[in-house]
């Protein structure tokens, strides 16, 4: 199956020539990039401290995580500093670990890519702007099927879950109302989908974030029900 490539931000030249694009047509909307340029102030205090340069920096970051602590009100010890995003998202999944996770998107695709190291399976909610009141909700009840599986997989292993009360029965799971839809191929963002039941295929689609250019919609129903 062919996959869409995914880009690095800075990756300019490479996403010009996927989408066919003039480079320099492209706005850089990064964390650490501002498509303004430069601020006068930032081009002014770095001139006036080119000293700094001739010195190698202190490898533990001692006066930075001073300084991080004081604006943060925290202590040094709380702080950790990385060389950029990558490696601090690199260490915090290799040192968690985890079998599941519930991914943001649109959003880094680092994240993705190191759960994927470990080992980890991956749900994707893709966050809509007509979507804003609801979103907390939806996250809360993905964040919370995640940690059902999980139990249910400590269980068929036979390790002891602590006692909790039993869940009220509502009108929705008496019917079954919530199903789980597995959305792989020519999609955006392949992954297990929370539905409901009776939902159509182009909704299922919609939340995988679409389906992309090699996809063919005319060869299946969108109007079927799951």
């Amino acid at each position: 199956m062919k996959k869409k490539p995914e880009f690095h931000g800075s990756d300019l030249e490479k996403i010009a020539d996927y989408y066919h694009l003039n480079k320099e047509n492209i706005i850089l909307f990064g964390a650490n990039v501002n498509p303004l340029g430069l601020s006068g102030q930032v081009k002014k205090d770095l001139a006036e401290h080119l000293d700094i340069i001739s010195s190698y920096p202190d490898r533990d970051y001692t006066d930075l995580k001073k300084a991080i602590a004081a604006y943060t009100n925290t202590s040094p010890e709380h702080i950790v500093v990385g060389n950029g995003s990558t490696e601090l998202i690199s260490l915090l999944i290799s040192q968690r670990a985890p079998k599941r996770a519930l991914l943001l998107g649109p959003t880094y695709s680092e994240y993705a890519r190191e759960l994927n190291l470990v080992g980890g399976t991956l749900e994707y909610y893709n966050l809509k702007e007509e979507q804003d009141e609801i979103l907390l909700e939806t996250v809360a009840e993905s964040s919370e099927n995640l940690e059902h599986a999980d139990d249910a997989e400590q269980s068929e292993a036979g390790e002891t879950l602590p006692e909790t009360a039993e869940p009220q029965e509502t009108a929705e799971t008496r019917l079954g109302s919530t199903i789980y839809v597995h959305v792989c191929g020519h999609v955006k963002y392949p992954g297990v989908y929370q539905m409901q039941e009776g939902s159509r295929v182009y909704e299922a689609i919609d939340k995988a974030g679409g389906m992309l250019e090699e996809g063919a919609g005319d060869a299946m129903n969108m109007a079927a029900v799951r």
